[in-house]
């Protein structure tokens, strides 16, 4: 996005917009393996990664029991970086010492879910699955309590919750006005002084948008020239262009010939019509009759 590479991205081509960016991607980088699960090629064969690929589990526990009885090379590479407990591991993981920490799933989200760094995730898919139960006495008084309990962990997001996104967004949009502003103190002021000083041309060494900014009437007034003083040197576009220039006179000629037709038959019409005006002369009406009814005469001569 930087040097604009050719790459399969519709990247910004603004230096504004590119430098937004690449601000905005040193926020969402992120750097993990993406392990598929249990038959990644990096735990199959740690051996083939250079370096040696590194992850551990907490020994004497179920996860690593089931490692030696369905893959025991797995936890043969394994029990080289083995952790005493969960909290070594994620702390080992975080400074990377080991390059994956293989526990209960269950815990290793709940582990993320609580870090105060995010710095931890959870790749690839489960191996197996298994449930957790607590089995209590037939009336025992520790019933209702961990219900209480587990009801009182079933909470609903609020906004607390996602108060980090909104000062994100808001952070954004205060930078964008910010960036809109002093843009527009480029074009309203800072633009006509940098056109007066800069003559020759040296604000296009240093950005070659610039130089065509400042420089833009240069560029019309070169491209009006061209366009008046431009001569073709292919045969075919000489031919083509005698050709138009030929259909251009014939289409005069025959416009003039129209007009000149039209303008003596307007005449011939003119000078009919006065031939054959005759005067006419309306008499006045005249009322005859004795029972009140009136005639209209009209005398020609």
């Amino acid at each position: 996005m930087l040097f604009g590479a050719a790459v399969n991205a519709d990247n910004p081509r603004g230096v504004a917009s590119r430098f937004l960016g690449n601000i905005w991607a040193l926020f969402a980088l992120e750097s993990y393996y993406d392990l598929s699960g249990i038959n990644d090629w990096r735990l199959r064969d740690p051996t083939s990664h250079r370096p040696p690929f590194r992850f551990a589990t907490v020994p004497s526990g179920a996860t690593e029991e089931n490692m030696r009885m369905n893959y025991p090379d797995i936890a043969k590479h394994m029990r080289n970086y083995s952790k005493s407990n969960i909290d070594e591991g994620i702390r080992t993981l975080k400074t990377f010492e080991i390059d994956a920490f293989i526990y209960d799933a269950t815990v290793l989200q709940y582990r993320v879910g609580n870090d105060e760094d995010c710095k931890l995730k959870t790749v690839g898919n489960w191996y197996s699955m298994t449930g957790y139960g607590i089995g209590l006495p037939k009336g025992s008084k520790w019933r209702h309590r961990i219900n209480h309990r587990i009801l009182n962990t079933n909470q609903t997001l609020g906004v607390k919750n996602f108060i980090s996104a909104f000062i994100l967004l808001i952070g954004g949009m205060l930078f964008c006005c910010l960036l809109l502003l002093l843009e527009h103190c480029f074009y309203r002021r800072l633009r006509p002084q940098l056109k007066k000083w800069d003559r020759y041309g040296c604000c296009g060494l240093v950005s070659i948008s610039m130089g065509q900014l400042l420089s833009f009437e240069q560029s019309v007034n070169q491209t009006v020239d061209l366009i008046k003083h431009h001569k073709c040197q292919n045969p075919i576009c000489e031919t083509q262009l005698w050709k138009l220039r030929h259909e251009l006179d014939t289409t005069k000629r025959k416009l003039q010939r129209l007009e000149g037709m039209l303008n003596g038959r307007l005449q011939t019409a003119t000078s009919t019509s006065e031939n054959e005006t005759r005067a006419v002369t309306d008499s006045a009406p005249t009322t005859i009759g004795n029972n009140g009814q009136e005639y209209l005469r009209i005398t020609n001569w």
